[in-house]
């Protein structure tokens, strides 16, 4: 015999969430072209004819960023495990971040370019849907960026 769901499992959680959950930014970007005197788009390469442009550096496009805040549950990786090694507990920069499921949301994740987890910068790895009887979450697994990736 399977044992019946709550009828209020979508309230539990988000309330669970609510209470000890922090914080994301995700984090999505609009191209703008540039503007400045003497700067135009060479239709060939897809930069600027004026590779010298102090404006956009030759680029052409500037990017626009924006963040929208969830409060999310984050889980790093042996955050809820420890491990301990010879140089101690080691956090290798991945885990997961839970978030409620909604259509906005869903928007949101899709556009997101990489997300802000507590202070560090992280690149979606994964999207899952979770939920019984119903979606009612969106899993994310998360991979630290290294210093390297760092393009501003």
């Amino acid at each position: 015999m399977i044992a019946p769901f709550p009828s209020n499992t979508r309230e539990t959680i988000e309330n669970i969430i609510n209470n000890i959950g922090r914080y994301v930014t995700f984090y999505s970007s609009t191209l703008s072209g540039c503007s400045a005197s003497g700067c135009s788009l060479d239709p060939v390469t897809g930069t600027s004819v004026n590779s010298f442009c102090s404006v956009c550096s030759g680029y052409f496009w500037i990017p626009t960023w924006s963040g929208d805040d969830i409060k999310a549950h984050v889980t790093w990786k042996y955050a809820d495990d420890i491990q301990f090694n010879t140089g101690g507990m080691t956090f290798l920069g991945d885990g997961i971040v839970k978030i409620m499921y909604s259509g906005p949301y869903m928007d949101i994740v899709n556009k997101a370019e990489y997300l802000g987890v507590d202070g560090k910068q992280v690149d979606i790895q994964r999207v899952t849907l979770l939920g019984v009887p119903s979606i009612n979450r969106i899993s994310l697994d998360f991979k630290e960026r290294s210093k390297e990736d760092d393009t501003f």
